[in-house]
């Protein structure tokens, strides 16, 4: 154990060159022992010690070393769950990573439940296809999920689904938007349009799917609505559709 040059604390000489226990410490006593800087008497305003400070320093805000590196342990209330958690940070307001985690979950899924998503630079486009007049859609993918479900599937009404899934993925919470509330022959279908999902593909996007479609199996289950996870597995027909439908699209941008 070694005395701080500057305090005198005893400490285990793990801070900078083990002369000081703190930079505070290191950087009082430079500054005692340089003539480019004066200091002046203060009084710790926590436990009335006489101590030296910069003399651009305010005086009445002057703390000793040890009451500036003493914390009190606060009790505060989780925004999220309630529970009261200890804390030395009064503005901290979540008390753990899971709660924390969850709310910027929730507040990003609302906030591209407004804006749409910006995946691969993307932008929500207003898309009128027959029946279905505008609707805003994320992707070319997703248009041609519209066609796919007026022209094959006889949909009879098609609409952005508005609520928002909530799933996990061990501790961290995660929540999606599916992407259309389909009605035909009076049965509700929740439809969400991917490609395909490759299973060896080490991608935080990617292992995300299945717990997305089983989180929407359940909420549809819960709600006597039927799952749709339009992807090209799930109908040979949507992947030609999907690729008339770019090609007409580029066709079009090379005309312009």
């Amino acid at each position: 154990m070694i005395k701080c040059k500057k305090c005198e604390k005893i400490h285990n000489g793990e801070y900078g060159s083990g002369l000081f226990c703190s930079e505070f410490c290191a950087r009082s006593f430079s500054m005692m022992n340089d003539d480019k800087n004066e200091l002046k008497k203060a009084i710790c305003i926590e436990c009335n010690k006489q101590i030296l400070i910069n003399k651009r320093a305010d005086s009445k805000k002057a703390k000793c070393i040890e009451c500036r590196e003493f914390k009190p342990i606060l009790i505060n209330v989780c925004h999220e769950c309630g529970d009261n958690f200890e804390t030395t940070n009064k503005s901290t307001k979540y008390c753990s990573d899971i709660c924390r985690n969850y709310v910027l979950s929730v507040n990003r899924s609302k906030f591209l439940l407004k804006n749409g998503t910006s995946n691969f630079k993307t932008k929500r486009e207003i898309f009128t296809y027959k029946n279905v007049e505008n609707i805003e859609c994320d992707s070319k993918l997703e248009q041609a999920a519209i066609i796919y479900l007026i022209d094959i599937f006889k949909a009879e009404r098609i609409e952005r689904f508005k609520s928002i899934l909530n799933f996990w993925n061990n501790d961290s919470h995660r929540t999606f938007n599916p992407d259309f509330y389909v009605k035909k022959d009076n049965d509700i279908y929740i439809v969400e349009v991917k490609m395909t999902w490759e299973k060896d593909i080490d991608h935080i996007y990617n292992n995300f799917i299945p717990l997305k479609k089983e989180a929407l199996k359940l909420f549809c289950d819960n709600k006597g609505y039927t799952m749709i996870w339009l992807d090209f597995d799930y109908d040979r027909k949507f992947k030609p559709i999907y690729r008339k439908w770019l090609y007409n699209n580029r066709k079009k941008t090379n005309k312009i």
